[in-house]
């Protein structure tokens, strides 16, 4: 859902409610739906060294993340808390699916929907131009390449600066630091404070929040760049 663009989760189900919530506990209740099914349905002896198998996986796996995070200072591991929870989340259900398919007689309609709702999720979600933790974040690399466009051959008595808003702060930072070393410097913000950057990358949801002293630059996909406005036009 979170990575699905089609799927919008800042959307308002009700008021108080966004859309993702409301979801989050429809796929909760079937979640528990499900644990309680599948303690009600006694399974085979191999279908329990199977399920016995994926745990021990999963444990695995948890124990070379914190080994890595622990003796390495690899932060991606576990530094995500979806990874933590989405584990045991998926393998709950898997494991039930494992025993309905084997004890219920229509269980092919089931697999039949599953497939086709994955099918298309797959189809909705993936891309073959960005590889990023957020999809809302897919402009860093068309944002520097713009940037370095328009900078490349100027040169500037003072080291220019971008704000980059929150939500775009991570990827986007990656690569003006890498690519920019002495042309622009990067500072994060969360556009309560104007520190009066040269440029600004705002995404889509807080648009409303940019400063008038700025003025609209390029749209992208997920965000827009900002200029600082000149000193003859913020004094008009």
């Amino acid at each position: 859902i979170h990575f699905n663009p089609h799927i919008n989760r800042h959307a308002v189900f009700a008021p108080g409610w966004k859309y993702i919530e409301v979801a989050g506990i429809v796929f909760l209740l079937l979640w528990l739906l499900f644990q309680i099914t599948g303690t009600l349905i006694k399974s085979s002896i191999r279908l329990a060294k199977m399920q016995y198998y994926c745990l021990f996986l999963v444990f695995g796996i948890a124990v070379i993340a914190k080994f890595l995070f622990t003796f390495f200072n690899i932060p991606l591991p576990t530094g995500r808390t979806e990874l933590l929870y989405s584990v045991p989340f998926y393998l709950g259900i898997c494991v039930v699916f494992e025993i309905i398919i084997l004890k219920w007689r229509f269980a092919v309609i089931q697999v039949w929907l599953i497939t086709i709702f994955l099918c298309w999720h797959t189809y909705s979600s993936v891309n073959f131009d960005k590889t990023i933790e957020w999809w809302q974040t897919g402009d860093a690399k068309r944002v520097v390449r713009y940037l370095n466009e328009e900078l490349v051959g100027k040169s500037n008595h003072k080291k220019l600066t971008i704000g980059i808003e929150t939500w775009q702060y991570p990827s986007l930072a990656f690569y003006t630091e890498t690519v920019f070393t002495d042309e622009l410097n990067t500072q994060w913000t969360d556009l309560s404070v104007d520190n009066h950057y040269d440029y600004l990358f705002v995404s889509e949801e807080k648009l409303n929040k940019v400063w008038p002293d700025y003025e609209l630059v390029k749209k992208f996909r997920y965000g827009n760049l900002y200029k600082l406005k000149s000193n003859e036009k913020r004094s008009e």
